[in-house]
């Protein structure tokens, strides 16, 4: 089998039991049976609860202070410095796709963001949609910034994430 020489990033916070995670390796298995580079793309300092093909790569951005803050520079230095504007990273998770997008803004990377919540269902998903248009260039800098600050005062508003 030829080897594709498009890397794929797999980005989840982690790989602890959860359907998602489940998902997620399902689909890294399946990429690199076709001849795919796949590189799973972690955050969280949780331990890996499922089993994987030991020619899936594997990256943990986990700050070691565990700090939120370091772990998302960690996440966007390695997308900017690793990944090519050749490459692929596909985003699992409505919370995870928020951080993809806000990570990857600027770089021109091709990102697949998936949804597993019905439409609605979840309140970060109008944040994670105006990020992918902003990143698809529909918006210009400072509608993106008075689109998120519309959408947080929202969710500060219900008051629940």
């Amino acid at each position: 089998m030829t080897k594709n020489k498009t890397k794929i990033y797999c980005f989840l916070a982690s790989v602890a039991k959860g359907g998602m995670e489940r998902q997620m390796i399902i689909i890294m298995e399946q990429l690199v049976a076709r001849g795919y580079d796949v590189t799973l793309v972690t955050f969280s300092p949780r331990k890996d609860m499922y089993s994987y093909s030991g020619k899936i790569h594997r990256v943990n951005l986990a700050s070691k202070s565990g700090g939120k803050l370091r772990s998302f520079l960690n996440i966007r230095k390695f997308f900017k410095k690793v990944v090519t504007s050749n490459d692929v990273i596909i985003s699992f998770g409505t919370a995870i796709n928020v951080i993809a997008l806000v990570a990857t803004l600027g770089l021109k990377r091709h990102i697949i963001v998936v949804y597993r919540n019905l439409p609605g269902d979840n309140l970060l998903e109008p944040l994670a949609e105006i990020c992918a248009e902003f990143a698809a260039g529909d918006y210009k800098r400072e509608e993106l910034i008075a689109q998120i600050y519309e959408q947080i005062h929202k969710l500060l508003d219900i008051g629940t994430f």
